[in-house]
């Protein structure tokens, strides 16, 4: 914008694929359905590989866009101050099985 003050911006695009655990031994809980890949668990639990449960338990979010914005400027123009502010939207994916989005119906 000027010598005094610096605008950046930006669009970050991710694609946080949700965790797997090696032998499928993660379960998910979904009150009142029952598991047909083990059909003698508790009702509620869930495994990978029960109608509309993934591998890694949710689905994979492909909506996450995440813009960013920062300023910076110098209010005496002598380069010895410096007054900055930044904002952006962060996706901290806490995919383990302990969290996330869930659409199974």
């Amino acid at each position: 914008m000027s010598s005094r003050l610096t605008i950046n911006y930006g669009l970050r695009y991710e694609l946080p694929f949700p965790y797997a655990e090696q032998k499928n031994r993660q379960n998910l809980w979904i009150p009142g359905r029952q598991s047909v890949v083990f059909p003698t668990a508790p009702t509620g639990l869930l495994y990978p590989g029960d109608p509309g449960v993934p591998r890694g338990l949710i689905q994979t979010d492909k909506k996450a866009f995440a813009p960013r914005v920062g300023l910076a400027w110098d209010p005496t123009g002598g380069g010895k101050w410096l007054i900055s502010s930044a904002y952006g939207i962060f996706y901290d994916p806490y995919y383990t099985g302990e969290g996330g989005r869930c659409r199974i119906r």
